[in-house]
């Protein structure tokens, strides 16, 4: 029991203290933490840390800003490069497709062309050994490769004209004329087909065509003369081979047609004079005595 007292004695203590605090707490002033001296030396110094991290954010944010827009310039520059390099080579590559665009063609044509070439030379190569055949295929050849290919056509007629087929060879000669209206050897070669089909109208006209285009050849006129005094139209006739002998004024064999053309139209001082000169040229001409009895019966 005896124990039990001072522990009893020192709980009664500690509840009369309370008993008193309780008592006297509302009276009691209430502590400003936020005044005392060390609390504002804190907060001051809080304020200051707050403020200099604040500032070194904003200068790192500044910092890493101009990092940022640097970087941002210089990618935007790359890429500027970048797109022009892009450009220059797109450029390039559709130039060189134009290029080779506008090349191809040419290209083309020139392999078609040299081909043709070819195709000709073999074909001018054949018809001078005679084989018609050979160079009737190569001219074909070549107006396959050239559908406007005048030589080829002029070819082809020719070696229809060796072949006798007259048919092939006015169909033929007709187009070449179409190509070229001024061709006068194709004249000619239209000439001997119409002649060997009996048209022998036709045949004048497309000599005196030739004639017309170039006048420089006597032997056209010669046989010009020929197809007219064949008509009958021998004052066209006479014409015609006095042309010839402008060209080649002591030509016996044109001599010789003059003055029987003289004879026909009845021009009696033109054959005489053309008898002279014949006989000049050719006194061994057998028919100088026939020609000049023919003159004699001319008023």
């Amino acid at each position: 029991m005896l124990q039990i007292i001072p522990f009893l004695l020192i709980i009664i203590s500690l509840a009369v203290i309370i008993v008193i605090v309780v008592k006297r707490f509302p009276s009691l002033p209430l502590l400003d933490v936020d005044s005392m001296p060390e609390v504002k030396a804190g907060q001051k110094k809080e304020a200051y840390l707050r403020k200099r991290a604040a500032t070194k954010v904003k200068e790192r944010d500044k910092k890493h800003k101009k990092h940022l827009d640097r970087g941002l310039q210089q990618l935007k520059e790359t890429q500027l490069k970048f797109r022009k390099y892009v450009g220059s080579v797109e450029r390039k590559l559709v130039q060189a497709t134009q290029q080779k665009a506008e090349q191809a063609p040419q290209e083309k044509q020139d392999v078609r062309k040299r081909e043709g070439t070819d195709l000709l030379g073999a074909a001018e190569e054949a018809f001078g050994r005679q084989d018609y055949d050979i160079a009737e295929e190569k001219y074909i050849a070549a107006i396959r490769l050239d559908h406007k290919s005048s030589a080829a056509y002029t070819g082809l007629v020719r070696v229809y004209i060796k072949k006798q087929q007259w048919d092939e060879a006015a169909q033929t000669g007709e187009y070449a004329l179409k190509l070229d209206p001024d061709d006068d050897n194709v004249h000619v070669d239209m000439a001997t087909v119409a002649e060997a089909q009996g048209n022998r109208k036709q045949a004048i006209e497309h000599y005196q065509q030739a004639v017309l285009i170039n006048p420089n050849l006597p032997q056209r006129f010669s046989k010009l003369a020929d197809l007219l005094e064949d008509e009958g139209e021998y004052s066209t006739a006479l014409e015609a081979i006095s042309q010839a002998l402008d060209l080649e004024e002591e030509n016996p064999k044109y001599l010789d047609k003059a003055t029987e053309v003289a004879i026909l139209v009845g021009d009696k001082k033109q054959a005489e004079e053309l008898y002279e000169r014949l006989r000049m040229v050719n006194p061994d001409n057998n028919k100088l005595d026939v020609l000049k009895g023919k003159i004699r019966t001319l008023s």
